[in-house]
């Protein structure tokens, strides 16, 4: 058995212009579903 984490879909409109790249979301953030879901990110 693996031991692998799952990230969130990518985000993308339909003529992207900018690309931002980041770190794996936390598990907060996977269990809610939302990229900045830990309250404690101050994004």
């Amino acid at each position: 058995m693996n031991d692998y984490s799952c990230g969130l879909m990518p985000l993308c409109g339909e003529n992207p212009r900018v690309l931002i790249l980041g770190s794996f979301p936390s598990v907060i953030s996977v269990d809610k579903n939302e990229y900045y879901g830990n309250k404690h990110n101050h994004f």
